[in-house]
């Protein structure tokens, strides 16, 4: 008896201090410090109708912290004017997101490294019920401009308002459009190297088929011997395996955990950390964190993401994938086996489900061929599909193209 009470005496003496220096820890990591000022540029405003402008006013936006990146998952803007308005005249505000100014007005999800800084305008729209003069800044209303944030890093969502007093008798007057009215294009795309091809879609949504998507889309372009390679992620987010991030509620050890990880990881946010918690578990989570920790100590790397598996390692957090679901963690797709089974008794086409980044790391997490892993892993170390929205989130492989491969010529 007196033995087993000593047993669970050091056992909770031990889980005591686990907690306690993992709590240590994540003081030591704090979070991030993020700085929103006027930048140095003037205002600038474009007529775009006799009786509507469009003033861009630029700002700075910095991760102040040295050690902890700033994931800004929302922005909103409001104008306040300090005097009443005569009728008929009307403010809008609305930002256009670093990662390129949308015409629908969405504000993508971005991050900001540690001591970085990132440019952001800031779409200030005034019409009137009649046609603007030439000289209308002389008597422009004097108004505040509220940016509300929406950010977190290491610890929960934050929520905070910066507000500012454009100048306006420095404006200066643009023949130039704002931008955002045409839209833009980014295309991050690697280079396309032979025995590629890439299938555009339109966004994939939750409830889309892939044996559907495959048809439509992918079927005409196929040649005899072509692997399907669809994005980890692309397959998660039709099947719904998707959650809204201030619908995940963080417990007490995802908390906990989360300052361990680099900030790279999608570990490394509480949300991240809560969805890899239920997908495998408490106890294989805060197992794989324990020996994780004690041979990382000894030189040996990966032992956590061994542990932890796949379900873990294919979690993307908030900004991991393109727009409307770079606001949600997204989990790594489910039943592979029976997909890709499926998919190819479907279609007659061999498959692959892939994870590809700009770092040129691939991984071929499930394959109907797996003989074929290595080739599809040389075909995409360019990351031919991209990390942005270039909407091509399937790629036809062609292995007989490839020397060596032993792939159908």
């Amino acid at each position: 008896m007196y033995f087993i009470l000593i047993i669970l005496a050091l056992i909770a003496v031990l889980a005591g201090i686990f907690i306690l220096t993992l709590k240590l820890w994540g003081r030591h990591v704090g979070d991030f410090k993020l700085e929103i000022r006027p930048d140095e540029s003037p205002v600038k405003w474009y007529r775009f109708s006799p009786d509507t402008i469009i003033f861009t006013i630029p700002f700075t936006f910095e991760s102040k912290s040295p050690r902890q990146q700033v994931m800004i998952i929302d922005l909103f803007a409001r104008v306040r004017p300090e005097c009443d308005l005569p009728p008929g005249k009307i403010f809008l505000a609305f930002p256009s997101s670093p990662e390129g100014p949308r015409p629908d007005g969405y504000w993508q999800a971005f991050i900001i490294k540690p001591g970085k800084s990132a440019k952001v305008n800031m779409e200030l729209l005034f019409t009137s019920n009649e046609a603007v003069p030439d000289d209308f800044l002389e008597d422009f209303p004097p108004l505040k401009l509220d940016i509300y944030t929406k950010a977190y890093a290491r610890r929960l969502l934050r929520y905070n308002l910066h507000t500012f007093r454009p100048e306006w008798k420095s404006a200066v007057q643009t023949k130039d459009a704002p931008p955002y009215l045409e839209g833009t294009k980014r295309d991050k795309s690697g280079t396309c190297p032979r025995g590629v091809t890439l299938v555009r879609t339109p966004l994939l949504l939750p409830g889309d088929g892939l044996v559907e998507i495959a048809e439509k889309y992918a079927s005409s372009l196929a040649k005899k011997g072509d692997v399907f390679c669809i994005a980890e992620s692309a397959l998660a987010i039709i099947q719904g395996r998707i959650i809204y991030c201030e619908d995940v509620h963080p417990g007490f050890w995802a908390k906990l955990i989360s300052p361990l990880f680099s900030r790279d990881s999608s570990i490394s946010s509480p949300y991240g950390a809560e969805m890899g918690i239920r997908e495998v578990g408490l106890p294989r989570m805060i197992t794989a964190v324990i020996i994780g920790s004690l041979t990382k100590l000894f030189g040996r790397k990966g032992d956590f993401y061994r542990i932890a598996g796949k379900a873990v390692t294919t979690i993307d957090d908030c900004t991991g994938t393109i727009p409307p679901f770079d606001k949600y963690v997204v989990l790594g797709p489910a039943d592979l086996e029976k997909t890709l089974t499926n998919f190819k008794k479907e279609t007659g086409l061999d498959a692959a489900v892939i994870d590809a980044n700009d770092l040129g790391k691939v991984d071929v997490i499930k394959s109907t061929r797996p003989e074929l892993n290595e080739i599809i892993c040389k075909a995409l170390k360019q990351n031919p599909q991209g990390n942005a929205n270039q909407r091509t989130p399937i790629i036809l492989v062609s292995p007989g193209e490839f020397a060596g491969s032993g792939g159908e010529k």
